[in-house]
């Protein structure tokens, strides 16, 4: 199926467990509950909730209840953050070529494709960890857990 906006899986597995870890206040969440809550991929849960890690939006806990718990807390944590961190910067492309051919202004298009963007950071800056994890609890989430 074709998609005119397209986010990484690392990313949206990276959002999606942070605000796992964000919903257990406290208690460490482990990157196989994480998966499994999720339905992805370990390793791949296992790689990104790592890099985040490095970055400082999550910390590890050794030990047998040990797992991952947020860096900093959920209410200044940022969607867009945990993005950039896996994907790199969001940046305004005009051109739907990646060549540039169309050199930064798009014949065809005009700026859809920069106002997509641009929208989309607005938005995924504005989204914190404390938010999401509030709208999840709404949906119910929780309740498929055990």
């Amino acid at each position: 199926m074709a998609n005119f906006f397209h986010i990484s899986e690392a990313a949206v597995i990276g959002v999606h467990s942070c605000t796992l870890v964000a919903m257990e206040a406290g208690k460490p969440l482990s990157a196989r509950q994480v998966a499994t809550r999720l339905g992805v991929s370990y390793d791949h849960t296992v790689r990104v909730m790592h890099r985040l890690r490095q970055a400082g939006i999550l910390k590890s806990v050794r030990g047998p209840s040990g797992g991952f718990l947020l860096g900093a807390d959920p209410g200044q944590i940022r969607a867009l953050e945990i993005i950039e961190i896996l994907e790199g910067k969001v940046e305004d492309r005009h051109c739907f070529f990646l060549n540039g051919k169309c050199r930064g202004r798009c014949i065809l298009f005009g700026d859809l494709r920069g106002l997509i963007n641009r929208q989309a950071r607005e938005f995924f800056a504005r989204l914190t960890l404390e938010e999401l994890a509030a709208r999840m609890k709404d949906w119910g989430w929780e309740a498929d857990w055990t």
